[in-house]
């Protein structure tokens, strides 16, 4: 069975620090420096020793393509690594949030997967320098990408060191359309689709405003005040002019 090392390989900023190492001792080294730098070198056997150190760990530690033998069972190992490692994963949200046992199952899940992770990220490195396309140089090898959003297995969120923003709409909103004719139409957004949306808008703000507008209270009368709002209506009709009341008479 296809199997790859588990000690890593390096990895693009590594391997790029070591190339740029690797060239500048080259050009120094070199019989056709310059002689401002060659000026420069106050201990040549040193630097020889240096550059064949960086040769040799690049040659060593840098991922190498795959042979055609070699390549389909390193694709094939790659994803059954995965399933494998995949199981158990903390999700971005435990991750994120860090509710209580969070860093227990993270300490478990990564002790129970280390080596099947070391080897797959090998493979990611060896895959990507055999131009199979698996993710940019950076991010070939980088898990996050693969980390889950949710899952049955997700653990209770609630009491998280962070917690999401909370929201509080204000009482009063104002419907208005802040969309362009070609945004509209970049969205696939019809007239109607608007008319729609704003009409259920519009509901929505008379719900809100009939909560928040306040109702006048009821007005309670005592039999006092009942009898003196009554002397008050009879001295008024006594009062009227004599041909009005006949009039009403």
């Amino acid at each position: 069975m296809f199997t790859e090392q588990t000690k890593p390989y390096l990895n693009h900023k590594q391997e790029s620090e070591l190339l740029e190492d690797q060239a500048r001792l080259q050009k120094m080294l070199s019989p056709n420096a310059p002689a401002h730098i060659r000026n420069q070198i106050q201990d040549t056997p040193e630097m020889s020793r240096q550059l064949r150190a960086v040769t040799q760990q690049l040659q060593d530690d840098a991922p190498k393509p795959y042979g055609k033998d070699d390549l389909d069972a390193a694709i094939k190992r790659a994803a059954k690594l995965k399933e494998q490692w995949l199981g158990g994963m903390p999700t971005q949200s435990e991750m994120r949030r860090n509710p209580p046992g969070a860093v227990d199952k993270h300490t478990l899940w990564e002790d129970r997967n280390k080596k099947a992770i070391l080897e797959w990220k090998n493979i990611q490195r060896r895959l990507h320098a055999s131009e199979v396309d698996v993710g940019g140089e950076r991010s070939c090898a980088n898990m996050e990408t693969q980390r889950p959003y949710g899952g049955p297995g997700e653990m209770n969120l609630a009491g998280g060191q962070i917690n999401p923003p909370a929201y509080h709409i204000p009482p009063t909103v104002e419907i208005r359309n802040v969309m362009s004719d070609e945004d509209k139409v970049a969205r696939g957004i019809t007239p109607d689709d608007m008319n729609v949306v704003l009409k259920q808008l519009e509901e929505v703000q008379k719900q809100l405003d009939a909560l928040q507008k306040p109702k006048k209270p009821k007005r309670v009368w005592t039999p006092e005040q009942r009898k003196a709002a009554g002397d008050r209506l009879r001295l008024a009709r006594e009062a009227k002019d004599p041909a009005e009341q006949r009039v009403e008479g």
